[in-house]
């Protein structure tokens, strides 16, 4: 199975709902499904101007102006991608959206739905540290985004009974209009605020968002994929120098001749930490060294054995991903 989709396979998808469809991945995943005619509901939190669909229903889910009777109805596949994005917010966040989560499950069940997809993250097993993961990597995290990511998939598969339960575990992804952290570094590299990053061995995972996409329509209709994870990575050893000189490299800035040492990148989290308290837009904390530093790299053999293969890498999208953080003047 090539990462493109038969008529035969767009009639297995069917007619589908798509939680999050007005986020970064889940405009690709309507644009993707749209372009296969395959009809589309889309859930939206507000309002979007893009988009061909004419069947969206504006609401949060889980609040008293949804219906699930009526947003599942004629639906054969949930696509559900809609939670709290912050990797820094409240735990309890990540708690309710635990508890929506099953309730749209319990609800399709009801409902009769076919198949369910959840877009979970890596992050719903512990880093790995210095080894290369997979599936198998069982070890659960010990942060709230995590904690809750892993224990949404345990309920999924331990308390619903629909025939095709799929979970996608995304590595960082990236793309044209991405924001986030990548977005501010290239921000922060464009204008002169970023040091060399440190020149240290810790790799880590990241993939295309066209690429995630094509794994969340594999895993929606392929039976192997049925009640198991998959993580999605495109494959690339990437390291915070190596990103880091390819980012000076695209926006036209010669090669630094030093590079940050590790203890006072670490020495400049901890002082951010404090600064928050009083300056709450600080870009730098402990978190966010740590998540540039700490090896993070993970092996997508399950998927790759159901036929899924990257199409990119970072490297190549970086000069559409640049141009697109310019265009919105940041």
């Amino acid at each position: 199975m090539a990462n493109t989709y038969s008529d035969q396979q767009s009639l297995v998808i069917g007619r589908c709902l798509v939680t999050g469809a007005g986020g970064f991945i889940g405009l690709q995943l309507c644009s993707q499904l749209q372009k296969h005619n395959i009809p589309v509901r889309m859930l939206l939190r507000k309002p979007i101007s893009s988009g061909k669909s004419t069947d969206t229903v504006i609401g949060e889910l889980g609040s008293d102006n949804i219906s699930y009777e009526s947003l599942l109805c004629e639906i054969d596949t949930v696509f559900h991608l809609a939670n709290t994005a912050h990797i820094s917010a409240a735990s309890d966040c990540y708690k309710i959206d635990c508890e929506v989560t099953l309730a749209l499950a319990r609800n399709a069940q009801q409902a009769g739905i076919q198949r369910f997809v959840f877009v979970s993250s890596t992050k719903a097993a512990a880093d790995p540290g210095l080894f290369k993961c997979d599936e198998s990597w069982d070890e659960w995290p010990n942060d709230g985004y995590g904690y809750w990511k892993r224990k949404t998939e345990e309920r999924l598969l331990n308390e619903i009974n629909i025939p095709h339960v799929a979970i996608v575990r995304p590595s960082l992804v990236y793309g044209a209009g991405v924001k986030g952290n990548l977005q501010k570094l290239i921000c922060a590299i464009d204008k002169g605020y970023c040091p060399p990053l440190p020149d240290i061995a810790a790799e880590r995972s990241m993939v295309s968002v066209h690429d995630v996409v094509s794994a969340i329509l594999i895993a929606a209709v392929h039976i192997d994929a049925n009640r198991q994870p998959l993580i999605v990575a495109d494959g690339e050893a990437y390291t915070p120098f190596s990103i880091y000189l390819a980012i000076r490299a695209v926006l036209g800035k010669g090669k630094p001749g030093w590079s940050l040492p590790l203890p006072l990148l670490t020495s400049a989290g901890f002082l951010g930490d404090f600064l928050q308290r009083i300056w709450k837009t600080c870009p730098i904390s402990s978190e966010v060294v740590s998540r540039l530093t700490e090896p993070c790299a993970y092996s997508s053999n399950k998927l790759r054995q159901l036929g899924w293969r990257p199409s990119t890498t970072f490297y190549k999208e970086l000069p559409a991903i640049i141009a697109a953080c310019q265009d919105v003047k940041l």
